[in-house]
Formats: structure tokens, sequence, C-alpha cells
């Protein structure tokens, strides 16, 4: 259960970049706002491992 959290969390993460990736390529967000949501994403996905660590 644990390992498909984390899996889960990484697909998101994984999708999330790509995503923000395309938006870059197309210019339709500022590379401000592109590394904004990236660090957002890896808080993200930390806090989220942490928490599945101590259960």
């Amino acid at each position: 259960m644990i390992h498909n959290a984390v899996k889960i969390v990484s697909l998101i993460f994984i999708f999330l970049l790509s995503l923000n990736l395309l938006l870059l390529a197309l210019g339709k967000i500022s590379v401000l706002l592109f590394w904004i949501i990236l660090l957002l994403g890896a808080v993200a996905s930390f806090l989220i491992n942490r928490v599945i660590k101590q259960k």
C-alpha cells in the first residue's frame, strides 16, 4: 500500500512536470510560474512521503 502511494505521487509529479514543460514550450506560461509549480510539486511529494513513512 505504501509503495503504491509513492508510485502514484511520483506519477502525478512526472505528469505535472511534463505538462509544465509542454506549456513552457508552447509559451503559455512564464518560466517563473514553471519553477513555482515545480517547487510546489517537489514540496508536496516530500510532505506526502514523510506522512507515509510516519504511518
